[in-house]
């Protein structure tokens, strides 16, 4: 299995040496960001939901990756 770009492989794709397998190309990393005040100016309440926000993100991430594909 390779993941090289298509005028790279085309001869040995024509050639039938190799076969795709996904056609489509994986969708781009998605990112997260949470703005908040500095620590001096913060309410501790907003740290709190900020680290429960943490949590609960890493914790479906990972679900997700480890859910079988299909």
């Amino acid at each position: 299995m390779v993941n090289n770009p298509r005028f790279e492989v085309a001869a040995l794709a024509a050639a039938g040496r190799l076969v795709p397998i996904l056609e489509s190309p994986p969708p781009p990393p998605s990112k997260f960001a949470c703005l908040y005040p500095h620590r001096r100016l913060q309410d501790p309440k907003v740290r709190l939901f900020v680290e429960f926000m943490l949590g609960r993100c890493r914790a479906r991430v990972q679900e997700l990756l480890d859910a079988p594909a299909g």
